[in-house]
């Protein structure tokens, strides 16, 4: 895996893409993993709400904003070229960022 970079809490840091699919219905799943203050830190980026393309996820802004990630995140995938956003797609209270993926992109970065 290529190996990128970060923002965390202001830092740049170390960070490693992977890909993997869901297995109810082989939807895209986007995991970071980092290193920060001494710990290996790791974040699934999707979340599995509806069938869609191979090539696409939503991604779990309510998540991640918990986590006080999501402006990083959001920066991570812009920087390094990974998605654009295309849309939003509601499930219950929420509506979830839907983002179109680099597919030869994420396999520079994931190999």
């Amino acid at each position: 895996m290529k190996q990128l970079n970060i923002k965390v809490c202001g830092t740049k840091v170390p960070a490693r893409v992977s890909v993997s699919s869901y297995q109810n219905n082989k939807n895209l799943a986007i995991l970071c993993n980092y290193q920060y203050d001494g710990y290996e830190e790791s974040l699934v980026l999707s979340t599995n709400i509806i069938d869609l393309p191979p090539n696409m996820a939503c991604l779990d802004e309510n998540n991640l904003r918990t986590y006080g990630m999501w402006e990083d995140i959001t920066e991570f995938i812009r920087e390094n070229n990974l998605a654009e956003m295309r849309g939003y797609v509601p499930s219950g209270y929420c509506e979830y960022p839907l983002y179109e993926f680099n597919l030869a992109r994420l396999g520079e970065v994931c190999s």
